[in-house]
């Protein structure tokens, strides 16, 4: 990153010396998944679900008074905050299996925004699939294949949300969030939000009710591919 010149430090050091700061000592968060009991995984992917939920319920009223920019930014952090659903999950199985767990990569994706992205998108890919394999139907492949092109455009994805919050740059000129994000990417990206929150209530829900049969399913399962 390339360091600002001394001449525009000392103007920043002037102007700022006309103002009273109170500075914070906070530190960034820092994730310690590998200290989550058991018992509270579930719990977390709960949470993470109901956050989700909230998101989309505040993108809502943001529609309402057509700040269809910030609504689009909610809707992309509900999208991140169902990947953590899956995350959780993944931790959850390993937990059971006694598998050998990540958590420096573990804990890097659970607060990467890309990479929750991604799991949502393969999440709802994983539902669609399950969906074709017990109905047999055709039109289901057509909705498979677009799906699988978004996971292609997770750097769109990601530069989306924050055009939406910050103004950019674009050719010679400065462009607000307002004229990147318009009514038609809000509902785009509202419509799959809230898709993907439906298949993620039902599977945290089979998750919650089927808990021990779902544990014993994946500790039969491991135990027949090692034999």
């Amino acid at each position: 990153m390339k360091k600002l010149s001394g001449k525009i430090k000392l103007v920043i050091k002037k102007v700022l010396s006309l103002f009273q700061f109170k500075y914070n000592n906070a530190r960034p968060i820092k994730m310690e998944i590998e200290k989550i009991p058991d018992k509270n995984i579930i719990n977390g992917m709960k949470k993470s679900l109901k956050n989700s939920e909230s998101l989309l319920n505040e993108a809502l009223l943001l529609q309402s008074h057509k700040n269809f920019a910030r609504a689009y930014t909610l809707c992309q952090f509900s999208l991140e905050e169902q990947g953590k659903v899956q995350i959780l999950f993944e931790l959850w199985i390993k937990r059971i299996n006694g598998n050998q767990i990540d958590y420096e990569q573990m804990n890097k994706n659970f607060i990467n925004h890309k990479t929750k992205t991604k799991i949502s998108i393969d999440t709802e890919i994983t539902f669609w699939e399950t969906m074709k394999e017990r109905t047999g139907y055709d039109w289901i492949d057509k909705i498979i294949d677009d799906r699988e092109k978004l996971r292609l455009q997770i750097s769109t994805f990601n530069n989306l949300k924050n055009e939406s919050l910050y103004v950019s740059i674009k050719n010679d000129d400065f462009q607000s969030p307002e004229e990147v994000i318009g009514e038609e990417e809000y509902k785009n990206i509202f419509s799959d939000a809230y898709m993907r929150l439906g298949f993620s209530k039902n599977f945290v829900l089979a998750v919650e009710e089927h808990i021990n049969k779902i544990a014993k399913l994946i500790k039969d399962d491991d135990e027949n591919n090692n034999s």
